[in-house]
């Protein structure tokens, strides 16, 4: 029982942050980072965000063992730091693919894509309840889109803690730092 406790508390780890480049003359041709990976609640699956087809970050899906691996995603956008409901049935994740960053959900298997945000802060980093009612997510929401850089702070507002149901519904601020 303990190595299977070990493996699970130390395999995402191995797979992280994974970077291969490959070189001609010194050149980069490729990049691959494989970054924010997240189990199914079953421990059968992981679902992460990747470099591997481009330059913007799209959702994969495999099998716990690394086989398998699906796209799930395929924007000329960011698409990223997905996670799963409880029951396996659905991802949780960021995407700029409506213009800005906002919160959108889609069935384990890719289709069903739906927005679950729509607002001009930029919404991000989902997490799920342990009883996976409600989408946990940082946001900016106070801050006027167009001088949001991706990967950086937002330097007029704070970000805040917000949380709404699974259909986007029922937004609460949970956090509230001064500007």
């Amino acid at each position: 029982m303990r190595s299977l406790f070990l493996c699970f508390l130390f395999a995402p780890i191995a797979f992280a942050t994974e970077t291969a480049i490959e070189a001609v003359g010194g050149q980069q041709l490729t990049g691959l980072e494989n970054t924010y990976p997240a189990w199914s609640a079953d421990g059968a699956q992981i679902v992460f965000e990747s470099t591997r087809d481009g330059p913007d970050a799209d959702i994969f899906r495999m099998n716990a063992d690394g086989t398998e691996v699906r796209q799930l995603s395929d924007n000329d956008v960011y698409d990223g730091t997905p996670v799963f409901t409880p029951d396996g049935q659905f991802i949780v994740y960021a995407s700029e693919q409506d213009g800005n960053l906002e919160l959108f959900r889609m069935r384990a298997d890719g289709s069903e894509k739906t927005n679950l945000t729509r607002h001009p802060g930029a919404d991000g980093h989902p997490k799920l309840s342990a009883d996976g009612l409600r989408i946990f997510f940082n946001s900016n929401r106070a801050s006027d889109p167009a001088s949001f850089t991706r990967g950086t702070m937002d330097r007029e507002h704070n970000h805040e803690i917000y949380s709404m149901t699974l259909d986007g519904e029922d937004i609460r601020r949970i956090t509230e730092l001064p500007d």
